[in-house]
């Protein structure tokens, strides 16, 4: 009697020890899908793509980016109007190693020029200029010679570079505002028959003239 008791107390030892090597094994298994799932959990979707953000073309197929001057394909340029009793802001700039002032101007006329020029994307942009014709410039700094080209040099170091006729034309400017704003630091150079914008200057610091 005392032998079956004692097989009956080892037989729920051992079943209570497999009992808990099941449940132990059952929470390991929880525990490893559990661990599984919050590791994927923070990873994107199979079919998510990262984009970066982009600025819509134009019509044409340009962005803004694209050169402003190509995207310009017409405009206009009005006839000068001659300004009286204009008040002129103190300016100076070198025209072929020659100080060009208001004070050296103040003889000259001073001149209103309109330019109207759309873009490929059809906006209107319209700006008026006032100032001194480059040719009256070239008078007062004594270039009287024939020349085949004119460049102006801003104080950034950007140049502009036109053909003797355009500098000539009445509507290219030494202007001393666009649209009533005045010049910082020099003047605009504004050859208003051209409707391409990298053709125009601000802060103008010379000219000079190629023979």
């Amino acid at each position: 009697m005392e032998i079956t008791k004692k097989k009956i107390l080892l037989f729920s030892a051992v079943l209570l020890t497999f009992a808990l090597l099941c449940s132990l094994s059952a929470c390991g298994a929880e525990a490893s899908v559990s661990e599984s799932t919050d590791t994927y959990s923070v990873l994107p979707p199979a079919d998510t793509e990262t984009t970066e953000p982009f600025n819509d073309p134009a019509p044409d197929g340009k962005k803004e980016s694209d050169d402003a001057g190509s995207l310009i394909f017409s405009g206009s340029v009005e006839d000068p109007v001659l300004l009286d009793d204009t008040e002129i802001p103190p300016f100076c700039f070198e025209a072929e190693g020659v100080d060009i002032t208001d004070e050296v101007m103040a003889s000259y006329p001073v001149y209103s020029v309109t330019t109207t020029s759309t873009n490929t994307y059809g906006t209107v942009t319209t700006r008026t200029y006032v100032g001194y014709a480059v040719s009256d410039i070239l008078d007062a700094a004594g270039i009287t010679d024939d020349f085949s080209a004119l460049t102006a040099l801003a104080d950034d170091g950007y140049m502009v570079k036109i053909e003797r006729n355009t500098a000539l034309e009445p509507t290219t400017l030494i202007a001393v505002s666009e649209d009533g704003k005045l010049f910082k630091s020099g003047p605009w150079f504004a050859p208003c028959g051209s409707n391409v914008s990298p053709d125009y200057l601000r802060e103008l610091v010379s000219v000079s003239v190629e023979q």
